[in-house]
């Protein structure tokens, strides 16, 4: 089995919330669940095997795609916190991406006060 970490991967809150690029690769996949992520926020959309992955191995996936150079509405910031808040809930961590882990990803976090 192939483990491989996700490209821009950091620690937002340790243990609890990361962030990172697109977990395109089986390798993504069974790194991140290897490490205990059972929640993920997808911004931009992933590989139909990817979110496979996730429903096999029980880990909730949020889909709130946002375009790169598009701002934010209430509204997904609103749906993203119900999704955390849900994920702290339950004791799941919690892995945000966009394509490469960056700007969009960084616009939620900021938004969320994280």
């Amino acid at each position: 089995m192939q483990f491989e970490k996700p490209l821009n991967f950091r620690w937002v809150k340790e243990g609890k919330i990361a962030r990172g690029s697109k977990p395109s690769r089986q390798g993504h996949c069974n790194w991140l669940h290897s490490k205990g992520f059972r929640a993920v926020v997808s911004l931009e959309d992933i590989p139909e095997h990817v979110k496979e992955f996730f429903r096999k191995n029980e880990t909730l996936h949020l889909e709130a795609f946002l375009e790169e150079d598009e701002e934010p509405s209430a509204e997904l910031v609103g749906k993203i916190r119900e999704f955390l808040e849900r994920s702290e809930r339950e004791k799941r961590m919690l892995f945000i991406h966009c394509s490469a882990g960056a700007t969009r990803t960084e616009k939620i976090l900021r938004l969320l006060k994280l």
